[in-house]
């Protein structure tokens, strides 16, 4: 008398599917964090005002892009979401 129990749950493996789902963008190296995480508002200001050549590190701070600016550009330094194309100059990595 499984089968009537079984016809209100919902169907097989959507029950896992926010814990997988989950433990795969933790394991996956290319996920990104949220949209509107801090990081990732710098990184959309990196695209949007790179000519070429990279965005002034000291523009980023200026524009206030996110609270502790200098701090998350190291970050993304570190993490390589970012890299250095000159003293104080940075591109988004794509």
């Amino acid at each position: 008398m499984s089968a009537p129990a079984s016809a209100g749950q919902p169907a097989a493996g959507a029950g896992n599917g926010g814990k997988k789902e989950a433990g795969n963008d933790a394991a996956d190296p290319e996920a990104e964090p949220p949209r509107d995480s801090p990081g990732q508002k710098i990184c959309a200001f990196i695209r949007q005002h790179d000519a070429g050549d990279g965005v002034d590190v000291q523009d980023i701070v200026e524009a206030r892009v996110a609270e502790g600016c200098e701090a998350l550009v190291s970050s993304l330094l570190r993490s390589g979401d970012i890299f250095e194309v000159g003293p104080g100059r940075v591109k988004v990595l794509e």
